[in-house]
């Protein structure tokens, strides 16, 4: 593996196993595109992150939408792009082949599954923002294509970096050393270097790549 060499890091990772999530605080609806999202559940607030249900805001982005009872996977799907999240698990959550983290969990709360709204607007390409006043949550399209996907990203990494089929690259635009850095993470996808053992995710090394998306540069960013 081309990469700096650095003390593992073995994450345990806990799972949800109630229904029932004491929160934060909620929200009082989702803006999508100027209209008000009609739903069953409202948005939770947690450690300023929001959820928001998972089936509302899928269907109105156009995804179909199913869900395992067995695996607590919630599958969206539209065209040939597919997003899956997974209930209490930080880490077991794909866009496409792209595993990415997210820094507040999938849950089940009254019976129905919320999800971070802001790891996946930020994936499909749309801005979200949270108004204070009327506490909800904004959606609204992004008026600036980005020269550079994150799939193109994710590519330009793992040609450049991977050369072990053990290892592969995870996305944390939310929970890495690099998202700290209001700069670094608005100009960069950021994204850790990664195994998966059988036995859990292992971080291999402290140091986040990062590739811009204007130019399709590659950096390293070490907290150290």
């Amino acid at each position: 593996m081309k990469k700096l060499t650095s003390v593992i890091l073995t994450i345990l990772i806990l799972s949800a196993s109630t229904n029932t999530l004491f929160a934060s605080g909620t929200a009082n609806g989702i803006v999508l595109n100027g209209k008000d999202l009609s739903l069953d559940v409202k948005p939770v607030v947690e450690q300023g992150r929001t959820l928001v249900p998972a089936r509302a805001i899928f269907e109105n982005l156009g995804f179909t939408v199913a869900w395992n009872n067995t695996t607590r996977k919630v599958t969206a799907t539209k065209g040939n792009d597919k997003m899956i999240l997974t209930v209490g698990e930080p880490w077991e959550n794909f866009y496409n082949r792209i595993r990415f983290s997210s820094d507040v969990l999938a849950r089940i709360i009254d019976n129905r599954t919320l999800v971070p709204v802001r790891i996946i607007s930020e994936i499909v390409g749309l801005e979200v923002d949270w108004d204070n006043q009327s506490r909800k949550v904004i959606i609204n399209n992004s008026d600036n294509e980005l020269p550079v996907s994150l799939s193109q990203a994710y590519n330009i990494l793992y040609n450049k970096l991977i050369d072990d089929p053990s290892y592969d690259l995870m996305y944390m635009p939310l929970d890495s050393y690099a998202s700290s850095d209001v700069i670094a993470s608005k100009s960069n996808y950021i994204f850790s270097d990664v195994a998966d053992y059988g036995y859990g995710i292992e971080i291999s090394g402290d140091i986040n790549y990062l590739v811009n998306k204007y130019t399709g540069k590659i950096y390293t960013y070490d907290p150290r």
